[in-house]
């Protein structure tokens, strides 16, 4: 069994990348459940891989199969350093169309967004694209907007020079039209006033 795979196959699982090699417990008793699963796991793999006219010989995507069942039995089964990790509740994957829209809105900030405008991109009906991220993101389309804006204001006002910029040109910048409303949720967000991090009274 190629190490390396398994690593692979067990960080997709897992949706990360793993930060230490597999640990694979030395012992698994086959009197357990888990064990007799992988007994009988490894009885099938032994009897197709054995078998001259097994469709893994002949079809990639049918040995690609077996070989994910037989990591899937080994990790799920077989106590290792990452068991815990596997076990616990995982979240479901946001759609398609919530990545989709946040992509587009990373790289549109600046500009003028309306829900429409996202949902056009997103490839859904703005009333999707709101269950959407409100299901998987805990917020809206547009609230993900702002908070995008105020990071970029954020560390654009760090880096600016006080004596060169202002607030105004730095939030207009960020896509922020309404001055008044994007000091306030500066202020939520950060515990200081725009001038006050710009001037790095922070």
């Amino acid at each position: 069994m190629d190490r390396r795979r398994l690593s692979d196959y067990c960080a997709k699982l897992l949706g990360r990348d793993l930060k230490q090699r597999i640990d694979l417990d030395i012992n698994l008793r086959l009197d357990t459940g888990a064990g007799q699963s992988w007994l009988r796991t490894v009885q099938y793999a032994s009897a197709e891989l054995s078998n001259p006219h097994s469709l893994i010989r002949h079809v990639p995507a049918v040995w690609n199969q077996l070989e994910q069942l037989v990591f899937t039995s080994l990790l799920y089964g077989h106590r290792h350093n990452y068991s815990d990790a596997l076990l616990q509740p995982q979240s479901a994957a946001a759609p398609f169309y919530v990545k989709r829209a946040e992509a587009f809105i990373e790289a549109h900030f600046a500009e003028p967004l309306s829900l429409a405008d996202i949902a056009a991109q997103a490839g859904v009906s703005a009333r999707s694209l709101q269950n959407g991220f409100q299901s998987f993101r805990h917020t809206t389309p547009m609230a993900f907007l702002r908070s995008i804006r105020l990071q970029k204001v954020h560390r654009a006002l760090i880096a600016a020079d006080p004596s060169l910029s202002t607030v105004t040109q730095i939030a207009l910048s960020c896509g922020f039209s309404h001055m008044g409303e994007f000091g306030a949720a500066y202020k939520r967000t950060f515990g200081v006033s725009p001038r006050e991090t710009l001037a790095r009274i922070i």
